[in-house]
């Protein structure tokens, strides 16, 4: 259980310094303005991870709850945003847009990922594990 959670957590941190790429979108792609809050985390085998983290910090007595409104994608102009885990971890990038594909960028390392709307998926992968994540704007 350590060590899923432990995977967890090196997965979020992955994605915070993998996110976005590029000086602004390409030509009839729209930039993304605003917040999009983490809606959903589920691994490869469809486990949740965002009500597991929930109810660790419901069940923690360590007086520092886990905020999950502290975790979003600020898209702060056309080509720059911040990636927020928590109030202490925060990282800056850029980012493009082409069609309903992004490509976040942070200090080189780029990931990818999708918008349908006013959400955003993004599917990490590392040593056969998967998790995909969804951001929506709010």
């Amino acid at each position: 259980m350590k060590r899923t959670l432990a995977v967890v957590v090196v997965i979020m941190f992955a994605l915070a310094l993998l996110a976005g790429c590029g000086s602004g979108g390409k030509s009839g792609s729209p930039a993304l303005t605003g917040k999009y809050m983490l809606v959903s985390m589920l691994d490869s085998e469809g486990n949740d991870w965002l009500e597991f983290l929930k109810t660790m910090s419901t069940i923690a007595d360590e007086g520092d709850d886990f905020d999950l409104d502290s975790m979003y994608i600020d898209f702060i102009s056309s080509d720059k945003f911040v990636m927020v885990m928590d109030e202490d971890d925060s990282n800056e990038g850029i980012y493009t847009v082409d069609g309903n594909n992004i490509t976040l960028s942070v200090d080189g390392d780029e990931i990818s990922g999708t918008i349908d709307g006013n959400k955003i998926t993004i599917v990490a992968e590392e040593d056969g594990e998967s998790m995909t994540m969804v951001y929506e704007k709010k």
